[in-house]
């Protein structure tokens, strides 16, 4: 993205990144999730239920891009759902590239079909979806995209530690294009979410709202990765019991 004034090293970006990393910490999202150890059942749902998120962004995205009320806040806005959709190369379409890449640790068609009906992650999805469509300002909608952007370089590396079971499989996985443009590129959708704060929420009010938002964004991390802890010990449990 094109930026003239909200560079990375511009010193409210710093400052403002700082404040809703820290405010992201305090949450502890990922906690559920590092008490489980590496294992082929846990790279398998993390695989199925990741590909299910990434599925959903696009639309999600989308959504937010229509519900702002000014062309430049959606020029903003719908750069991530552009990249997710593989910009100019449909073969490149994000939820795509990942399930390449889970592919890699033995993500199989069988298990997405047999893991994606209705339960806790879907309903994760679902309700923020609902948060998002609730949101009666920009402030808000800009907000809540910082919210799940704010983690992203944590997700793939929790992403990678949770499909990388076994040295072999992670020297593969740090090969494919997902993990090498997502380490790449997550700091970016970082500093954009962050300059769409600074740039389009100038007030005490219109602060207030991003950060209600920022919340309901960290809200869902939290649950999200609690659902798939969840899906994890029922998938061992699964196992245990067939073995």
């Amino acid at each position: 993205v094109k930026e003239a004034v909200y560079s990375a090293n511009h010193p409210e970006v710093l400052k403002w990144t700082k404040f809703f990393h820290d405010r992201t910490i305090q949450r502890d999202i990922f906690s559920a999730m590092s008490e489980i150890d590496p294992s082929p059942e846990k790279a398998s749902v993390v695989s199925v239920q990741w590909h299910r998120f990434s599925e959903f962004m696009p639309a999600f995205l989308c959504q937010a891009a229509a519900m702002v009320t000014t062309n430049e806040k959606r020029h903003y806005v719908i750069q991530t759902a552009f990249e997710e959709l593989g910009m100019r190369d449909v073969h490149e379409i994000h939820p795509d590239m990942f399930w390449a890449a889970a592919a890699t640790a033995g993500a199989s068609d069988a298990d997405r079909m047999r893991m994606r009906g209705p339960g806790p992650v879907q309903s994760v999805l679902d309700d923020l979806w609902r948060s998002l469509v609730s949101f009666k300002s920009d402030s808000e909608v800009l907000g809540i995209l910082l919210g799940l952007e704010i983690p992203a370089e944590e997700n793939i590396e929790m992403i990678f530690t949770s499909l990388g079971y076994a040295e072999p499989v992670r020297t593969e996985l740090a090969k494919t294009k997902f993990f090498a443009l997502h380490r790449a590129i997550e700091i970016e959708h970082v500093r954009l979410t962050v300059s769409n704060f600074l740039r389009f929420s100038s007030n005490e009010e219109q602060r207030a709202q991003f950060v209600l938002g920022f919340d309901a964004g960290l809200d869902f991390w939290k649950r999200y990765w609690s659902a798939v802890s969840e899906a994890v010990a029922c998938e061992v449990r699964s196992e245990v019991a067939h073995a």
